[in-house]
């Protein structure tokens, strides 16, 4: 690794290292190095102020949302990054990737807030999601199995649900990544990774998460009727899905139900052909033998 000699110079290196983050370059060891140490030690060498001026830069080119990202955190009152967020989410988020915050306030309240740039990064998209389990767990989980979890948008300010659906957990091993889908909105990319799947209990299970979702939007149809009209459409998606996977599944098991009967049909009629044969030979060599037996007479 490269040494480097005196302060400036530091601060020249870790303004690079800053700016392949939030330009998504790769980072060498010393980069690395450079930002852990300016996110422990920025103050002691001088760079703490150098990286306000940094942030400062950013916020300006961007035309970032100020207010907004310090009422979530994101960013302090000094105008600085919070480094509760890791650096790599930040730049995601200053590209307009979702992140994802999660909060657990109870063992029965758990959610999740995402967080959005959006409208040329002038404006914070928003979105509260309530799961019935801790997303870290599911994700965990995902690496030895396809998990299916509620999320459940709401308003925080009002405490109503604005909408429902169910998230699906799929891990990639190429990638080696645990891609999230929703049941709804990534109907299309779901479809295609089943109908494609060759594990038969992989199928039938999300074959019995579309049933169940049906049967989980009817009830809050009822329950939520200010949103009746939004869960219907989900309803219908929902609808239009699970029985068209359910007819494939079933043409499919009636091919392979109706290739297996051809194949014992036709075991069957070899053996039944050759049982044919069999008596033909008899009969033909008792007919030999009787004339035979009449020539001798």
């Amino acid at each position: 690794m490269e040494t480097i000699h005196n302060k400036n110079e530091v601060l020249n290196k870790m303004k690079s290292a800053q700016d392949k983050v939030f330009n998504g370059q790769e980072l060498t060891d010393q980069d690395k190095a450079l930002l852990e140490y300016s996110m422990k030690f920025g103050i002691e060498i001088g760079a703490n102020e150098y990286f306000k001026d940094q942030n400062l830069k950013i916020i300006q080119e961007k035309n970032l949302p100020i207010s907004e990202l310090k009422e979530h955190g994101i960013l302090l009152e000094n105008n600085e990054f919070s480094r509760e967020f890791d650096i790599r989410d930040l730049r995601d988020l200053l590209n307009g990737k979702v992140l994802t915050v999660e909060k657990i306030l109870s063992e029965k309240m758990k959610f999740e807030i995402n967080l959005q740039l959006v409208d040329n990064y002038s404006r914070l998209k928003v979105e509260y999601i309530e799961r019935e389990r801790v997303l870290n767990e599911l994700l965990e989980e995902s690496k030895n199995e396809i998990k299916y979890s509620e999320s459940n948008e709401f308003d925080p300010y009002t405490g109503k649900y604005t909408s429902f659906s169910k998230s699906v957990f799929i891990y990639d091993q190429n990638t080696k990544t645990t891609k999230m889908y929703d049941i709804v909105q990534n109907r299309k990319e779901l479809s295609e990774y089943f109908r494609n799947s060759k594990d038969p209990i992989e199928k039938s299970k999300y074959n019995q998460e579309l049933l169940k979702m049906m049967s989980y939007l009817q009830t809050k149809i009822e329950m939520y009727p200010e949103i009746a009209k939004d869960i219907q459409k989900s309803l219908n998606i929902i609808k239009v899905e699970a029985n068209s996977f359910s007819v494939e599944s079933q043409t499919t098991e009636n091919l392979k139900t109706s290739k297996k009967s051809k194949i014992d049909l036709d075991v069957n009629d070899y053996d039944r052909y050759q049982d044919a044969n069999r008596n033909r030979e008899i009969e033909e060599k008792e007919e030999k033998q009787e004339i035979s037996s009449g020539r001798k007479r």
